[in-house]
């Protein structure tokens, strides 16, 4: 965990196997770069106001608020009051969505979204707020933690998700660009230039820069380094060193690393790291 008197975030998982990642945090004068998650986020704010930019307009979600967050929605966020933020916040990974989505849809493929980013509804925020600390304290009977987090995910679904609007995900408006998408995920860690994939997705530079943000939100190398961020990220879950996994991922140095990891986490990888062990 990294804390000081303004500033402390954990990132963790309950056991290695985990289909469920738990963040905490609190932040005062912190601000995350705009960034997208690979997964669905499900967060309460606990105290203080959180703001941050999704589709174009300002959010602001205050104590108790729920912030529901999409797969590929890029967002920034940081303290809306002086007195700071402390939240939690919940990812997800596909296969327990398709578990929760079968179980509401009868259907492994049927999807849904968040309608909002920000929800209001206090008796849905505290069961999502106890399910998150319950997952956090239980060492014994992890299964059940789940359970009681499912639940409370498919709960919100069917009070706030809309499957008939989908939210677009990364690409897939555009074969070019998903093109251009799959390729850099597997090649993070090559040193890509910008008309090696304009030229391998068909578009002058100019017209693929355009398109890419347009459809990911992020400039391609602002992508490419939150994918070299996940994937060092997952190389430290699996037992790598913060050297390995830095090196695997095609970062550069140590120091590049610990800035573009927490400016999207908001913890440096050594903290991430130890919180693994605890």
């Amino acid at each position: 965990m990294e804390q000081n008197t303004q500033n402390w975030a954990k990132l963790w998982k309950p056991i290695k196997e985990s289909r469920v990642s738990l963040y905490k945090a609190n932040f005062q004068t912190f601000s995350f770069k705009k960034h997208s998650h690979e997964n669905y986020a499900l967060g309460v704010i606990e105290a203080g106001v959180q703001q941050f930019r999704l589709g174009g307009a300002k959010r602001v979600a205050p104590a108790s608020a729920i912030i529901a967050i999409n797969p590929g929605e890029v967002h920034d966020g940081e303290a809306a009051v002086p007195e700071g933020c402390r939240y939690r916040v919940a990812y997800f990974t596909d296969d327990l969505l398709s578990d929760i989505f079968f179980g509401l849809y009868g259907s492994r493929s049927h999807v849904s979204y968040f309608k909002t980013p920000v929800i209001a509804d206090p008796h849905v925020s505290c069961a999502l707020l106890q399910a998150h600390q319950f997952m956090e304290s239980t060492q014994q009977n992890l299964l059940a933690a789940e359970i009681v987090m499912m639940q409370v995910v498919a709960e919100i679904f069917l009070r706030y998700g809309d499957d008939s609007q989908p939210v677009q995900p990364v690409a897939r408006n555009t074969r070019a660009i998903k093109k251009a998408v799959e390729y850099l995920r597997q090649n993070v860690s090559e040193n890509i230039s910008l008309d090696e994939i304009s030229s391998m997705a068909g578009l002058s530079p100019y017209h693929f820069l355009r398109q890419f943000k347009a459809i990911t939100g992020l400039p391609p190398h602002a992508y490419l380094m939150q994918c070299r961020v996940y994937l060092a990220r997952r190389a430290v879950e699996q037992g790598s060193s913060l050297v390995e996994a830095a090196l695997q991922a095609g970062f550069a140095d140590q120091a590049h690393f610990s800035r573009s990891f927490k400016a999207i986490h908001g913890l440096s990888p050594s903290d991430f790291k130890k919180g693994l062990l605890c």
